[in-house]
């Protein structure tokens, strides 16, 4: 329990600590999933306790499923917070359903954790983060925030 724990706290702390980064906004969430591509490709990255016990116990433990649950709502904050900071930034369109994206994003990043476990490629998981700010309402200027000049896409 230490080490799902330390894990947890861990995971929610190196996600944190991206989203606090003097960043545009947008470019915190491009820098997150160029992060996570990088970290987890082809099983490379070390295997996430959070993850397994959402997957694994979340339903059987109730010891662990709290902490799951508060884990994962810090997460899914910390992106909505992004997109939240992207509006008044004229990063993401004013009408942007701020929650569902944060959603979304959390989702996107976790699933690319999972499937980074089980071998897919830096390249896949890069095209897969695309992918995903591509399905986002970013205005033109929050696309020019996205460009390469204030950070690498590989």
């Amino acid at each position: 329990m230490r080490a799902f724990l330390s894990d947890t706290a861990e995971a929610v702390e190196v996600v944190q600590v991206v989203l606090r980064s003097p960043e545009h906004p947008i470019a915190r969430i491009r820098t997150q999933l160029v992060s996570v591509a990088v970290e987890h490709r082809a099983a490379q990255g070390a295997p996430s306790l959070l993850l397994r016990a959402a997957v694994e116990l979340l339903a059987r433990d109730s010891e662990v499923a709290p902490t799951v649950s508060e884990a994962f709502d810090t997460i899914r904050a910390g992106y909505t917070a992004c997109i939240v900071d992207a509006h008044p930034a004229g990063e993401v369109e004013a009408d942007a359903d701020v929650e569902a994206l944060g959603t979304y994003v959390c989702a996107v990043i976790e699933g690319m954790v999972a499937i980074g476990r089980v071998g897919t490629s830096r390249a896949a998981l890069l095209q897969v983060g695309i992918a995903s700010l591509a399905a986002l309402p970013i205005t033109p200027l929050g696309a020019e925030h996205l460009g390469t000049a204030d950070g690498p896409w590989n």
